[in-house]
């Protein structure tokens, strides 16, 4: 999934915010404070009439799906899951928390429960990459050759760069 992931800080300030360190993975960032790995601020607007509810739910679910990245990275998949449901209960329109969710699943050996928490990633944000090889890779592994190569073919066409869509693509002989 994401390389090997170790928390940075954890403030608080109104709300939950996180901060973690995870290879070269992009993390969601939360209004507070999120940092990449190379130490880059990454920050969301807030606009200027400060944190509002649904915001701060939001944020708490944006802290709740970056500890369930590192959870799965570490394979704790249970604590993963945990905190990916907490965040679709805070925020059911994070279509980050169902994707790491299916991801957690496919790497568990359950698959074909990942696959409606996949789709609805997919539903939500259906120009992320990183969601349609999610997708893909949980087609493989249920043996679904041909919608797993249409999906790492449109995750490649949403970003060249997606070198793991890349070689799994080329895994099952097919090319871009």
């Amino acid at each position: 999934m994401l390389g090997q992931a170790l928390p940075r800080a954890i403030a608080a300030c109104g709300c939950i915010a996180v901060a973690m360190t995870i290879g070269s993975a992009m993390l969601r960032p939360s209004a507070q404070g999120a940092w990449s790995a190379d130490g880059n601020r990454l920050s969301r607007d807030r606009g200027t009439d400060g944190p509002r509810a649904s915001q701060v739910a939001t944020e708490q679910a944006d802290y709740y799906v970056n500890r369930g990245n590192a959870f799965a990275d570490n394979k704790d998949y249970g604590r993963a899951i945990a905190d990916y449901n907490k965040a679709i209960e805070l925020d059911p329109q994070n279509a980050y928390a169902y994707n790491g969710r299916a991801d957690t699943l496919r790497e568990a050996g359950k698959p074909a429960q990942g696959l409606p928490d996949a789709e609805r990633a997919l539903q939500l944000d259906s120009n992320n990459a990183e969601f349609w090889d999610t997708r893909a890779q949980i087609f493989a592994a249920l043996g679904r050759r041909q919608e797993a190569i249409a999906d790492y073919r449109r995750a490649l066409a949403l970003d060249p760069h997606m070198t793991g869509s890349l070689e799994r693509l080329k895994r099952l002989g097919a090319s871009p």
